[in-house]
């Protein structure tokens, strides 16, 4: 059919092609005016400082020019919002992101650049100011100082000649003593003049402090509601909260801890301890039947719980009940992933000084596996510990698999970033009871949870992990 009509097949192929170009569009378009909100929420804030600190005409006519700009583009924004999904498909083809928000947000960016420049400026003319005062004021205590030096080397002049005309030697002694009596007086002022000086460059100096320190307290306080919107944002953009999830199980766990059974203590087994103790195991996975479902899940909990008591990185996929009908729900590898990113960026985004809105702006923007896992390395790569908890029945059965096997690649990952950094993987399975065929046997363990007698069996530990890494560990 190609080679009789191929008329009609380009006239498909490139059917098609519109249609994929409209809905990777229709995505570009969305993105786009979300990222424009959050650089114009973090840009207001600077705005209204320099705003205050430096109220020149030139800065008012600036600013004024800018709220235009964000006014036009929040009314363009406000229209696409208030269309149809239809009118929204459409818009996608005819009015691309580049050309309806393109020139918009060039033009608030220059502004915004305008606006600093004007600050520094303003900053600078500050700093003139006050050296062009320090100066006027040396020049007239120089000037003061000059004036009265000639005015009594005219006195002494003066006096010297009434004492050669009409005085006599015992006059003379008189008149001597009130000269020495002056010059005395001439230093006193000196002296003085000295002091009041030193005073005033110090009161200068103390302003200047003051001013400076105002400045870092109000740079300080707008970082903090950054750094806030920023982990509300990342929070907001994930379909899993793992904080709830995990508040969950631990309530769970407290009530099961005076009937909770009992069950083999592979905690106790021999490559459990190993992997625990040793660098060169980063992987390990735990597989159980479904009637140690529930100390497994006592298991992980509990490890949870002491490392974050520990102040050691810690990260985690597990299950989480709806607070609509209380079943647990299953994610996919994309959401799993995007947790993990938003849980390792958050720590990194309190304990490190990491440029804020290029980590955001690359959270957003990530659309596939790939993105997200690289992301996560790199993440990572700024701790020298972490470790990662991921429970089977937390993710959707098509997805355990590929799941599994992203993140037996991350500690090779890692290491080609950061030989330093270690990453420690539990990869829990209950409910599955045959081996995991994609686990590196050279550097990944597997414990398999078996059935034992009564007098062997124990109960989970509160605390299970005993190597000497969960003791605290810095952060670089």
């Amino acid at each position: 059919m190609v080679q009789h009509h191929p008329e009609y097949v380009s006239l498909a192929w490139g059917s098609l092609k519109l249609i994929f170009g409209i809905v990777v569009e229709h995505e570009r378009l969305g993105s786009t005016i979300i990222v424009a909100l959050n650089d114009i929420g973090e840009a207001l804030s600077r705005i209204d400082l320099a705003e205050s600190l430096y109220p020149t005409e030139k800065m008012k006519d600036t600013i004024v020019t800018l709220n235009c700009y964000i006014i036009t583009f929040l009314c363009r924004a406000l229209d696409w919002y208030r269309s149809s999904s239809l009118s929204r498909a459409v818009q996608s083809f005819t009015r691309p992101a580049a050309l309806r928000y393109g020139d918009l947000i060039e033009d608030i960016n220059k502004t915004l650049a305008k606006v600093t420049d004007l600050s520094i400026a303003g900053g600078q003319a500050e700093q003139r100011d006050m050296h062009d005062e320090m100066n006027q004021e040396h020049h007239m205590q120089q000037k003061f100082r000059s004036t009265v030096q000639k005015r009594l080397d005219e006195m002494e002049h003066q006096l010297n000649m009434l004492v050669r005309q009409k005085y006599s030697d015992g006059d003379l002694r008189a008149v001597h003593q009130h000269i020495e009596d002056v010059a005395s007086l001439v230093k006193l002022i000196g002296k003085k003049q000295t002091s009041s000086e030193e005073a005033l460059l110090q009161t200068l100096l103390l302003t200047k402090q003051d001013i400076q320190a105002t400045q870092a307290n109000i740079r300080v306080q707008l970082s903090e509601v950054q750094f806030c919107q920023a982990l509300a944002f990342v929070s907001g953009r994930c379909a899993i909260d793992h904080q709830v999830a995990y508040e969950q199980a631990f309530v769970q766990r407290r009530s099961r801890r005076v009937t909770s059974g009992k069950c083999a203590p592979f905690w106790n087994t021999q490559n459990f301890q190993t992997w625990d103790r040793s660098e060169k195991y980063h992987t390990i996975a735990i597989t159980s039947t479904f009637r140690d479902l529930l100390n497994v899940r006592d298991f992980y909990t509990g490890i949870i719980e002491q490392l974050i008591k520990s102040h050691v990185p810690v990260f985690w996929v597990v299950q989480q009940r709806t607070q609509r009908d209380q079943e647990y729900q299953s994610h996919s590898i994309f959401e799993v992933l995007k947790s993990l990113v938003a849980q390792t960026l958050k720590a990194v985004l309190m304990q490190t000084d990491v440029n804020l809105s290029s980590r955001i702006r690359d959270f957003d923007a990530a659309t596939s596996i790939e993105d997200l896992t690289h992301l996560l390395v790199h993440n990572l790569s700024h701790f020298k510990l972490a470790y990662f908890l991921v429970d089977a029945n937390a993710i959707s059965p098509e997805s355990i698999e590929d799941c599994h096997q992203v993140l037996t690649k991350i500690p090779d990952l890692l290491r080609e970033q950061n030989e330093d950094s270690v990453i420690k993987i539990m990869l829990l399975n209950p409910g599955r009871s045959t081996s995991i065929p994609y686990v590196d046997k050279r550097r990944s363990l597997v414990v398999q949870l078996a059935q034992t007698s009564k007098r062997k069996s124990k109960r989970v530990p509160q605390a299970p992990l005993k190597g000497s890494r969960t003791r605290p560990m810095p952060i670089r």
